[in-house]
């Protein structure tokens, strides 16, 4: 298994991995299980060949099983407007791989890609009740910024790490 960058041929793949999450998590993220399976199947493939654009200040950074499934995700951007903050999001690791350290890689990669980028900081919005994300979060050196946002429960809130 390795971490990398979704593969331009790769929208099927990640649309299977980000249906998991949905139907684990839903809570977790903007997007509804319903939302994602509504979605075109061209939305997928647009989005794979985008991210995988290396000049695309847009990456998705993805744990490869090795075996043409995904069991991983993180999302990064990076502003192209001052300061250049990055942000990061679709962050997702199966449940069989937790506690590996696979989420610390696609973190370390994600942010790396967004330093390069040059971006001083990036930003992730937390859903709430999330403790395990926030315990990994902070462990990271994510702050809240006390920026909220509507979440599907309650509030998001906005978190902050210097690169």
């Amino acid at each position: 298994m390795k971490i990398r960058r979704l593969r331009a041929n790769e929208g099927l793949a990640y649309r299977a991995v980000r249906l998991r999450a949905l139907e684990l998590e839903p809570e977790a993220y903007g997007q509804t299980l319903a939302e994602a399976l509504a979605d075109p199947e061209q939305l997928w493939h647009d989005l794979a060949a985008s991210v995988a654009d290396e000049g695309n200040p847009r990456a998705l950074f993805v744990l490869d099983r090795g075996d043409g499934t995904l069991g991983g995700t993180l999302y990064g951007a990076v502003s192209q407007t001052a300061p250049h903050v990055g942000s990061l999001g679709a962050m997702w690791v199966d449940p069989d791989l937790r506690s590996a350290g696979w989420a610390d890689e696609l973190m370390d990669a994600a942010c790396g890609w967004a330093s390069r980028w040059g971006a001083p900081g990036v930003t992730l919005w937390l859903a709430p009740g999330n403790e395990r994300a926030w315990r990994f979060y902070q462990r990271h050196g994510f702050q809240p910024t006390g920026n909220l946002a509507p979440a599907q429960v309650g509030e998001a809130m906005e978190l902050y790490r210097d690169l």
